[in-house]
């Protein structure tokens, strides 16, 4: 748009969605009401019981916390996470123009600036001291995990059973390590998982907004890592195919 990376026009942008966002979803919140209120059943909770919930709840909690605090304490310790995305973010937020990824960092612009722009955001409202930014990718993990543990339990799969799978997707130990590294894999699944499971939502319901929301999903994902571009076309054609 011809605007600089600033901390205002970043806050004005976010406020502008936020808005938006919040009206969209009061309307869809009212229209979901109206729909339990025809009636759909109960969901039944017959495995396990309420502290087995409760307990694999407390346990994934303290996975994030611990994936958080490792996080942010090895900073970007690993070189592409450094040259790649911190550097990078840094230029932007510096010059105030996704250009500078030109100069800073590894890869030019031949890489998508996703990350890059999030890590932009840190460094432009708190100097990314700690640095912060590595906060976000424990937070893509708990994100994809509910989002998972929603999607099993909209499935009708048992609240103590959704969060067992939970934790067991969560403990992975490839999936904690990229929860802590600081690289782009972690945002770029969650992303896409997340595409894919709106998607299948979208197509089961019959639901146009959850196929805009998959749709934006696994845009973003494209704009996440180089290789998006081949698997949204993948999962684009085989929801086709389903569908």
């Amino acid at each position: 748009m011809g605007l600089r990376i600033t901390a205002l026009s970043v806050a004005a942008t976010a406020a502008f969605a936020l808005v938006g966002a919040t009206w969209a979803a009061e309307l869809r919140r009212r229209q979901v009401l109206q729909s339990e209120a025809d009636g759909r059943g109960v969901i039944r909770d017959d495995t396990g019981g309420p502290s087995v919930r409760v307990g694999l709840g407390l346990a994934f909690a303290v996975l994030i916390a611990a994936a958080l605090v490792i996080s942010v304490g090895r900073s970007y310790a690993a070189y592409d996470a450094m040259a790649g995305w911190a550097l990078k973010g840094y230029g932007i937020a510096e010059s105030g123009s996704v250009l500078a990824g030109r100069e800073w960092g590894m890869w030019g612009l031949n890489y998508p600036l996703n990350m890059m722009l999030q890590v932009a955001t840190f460094r432009l409202f708190g100097g990314d001291l700690l640095p912060e930014s590595k906060l976000l990718f424990p937070v893509y993990l708990a994100c994809v995990g509910l989002g998972i543990f929603s999607f099993w339990r909209r499935l009708r799969v048992a609240p103590a059973l959704a969060a067992a799978g939970l934790m067991l997707i969560a403990t992975n130990p490839v999936v904690f390590i990229h929860a802590t590294n600081g690289y782009a894999n972690l945002p770029f699944a969650a992303i896409l998982t997340l595409g894919m499971l709106a998607a299948i939502d979208g197509v089961l319901e019959c639901d146009p907004r959850r196929q805009i929301i998959s749709g934006l999903l696994l845009g973003i994902g494209v704009w996440t890592r180089p290789e998006g571009f081949l698997y949204v076309a993948l999962i684009a054609v085989a929801v086709a195919a389903v569908a």
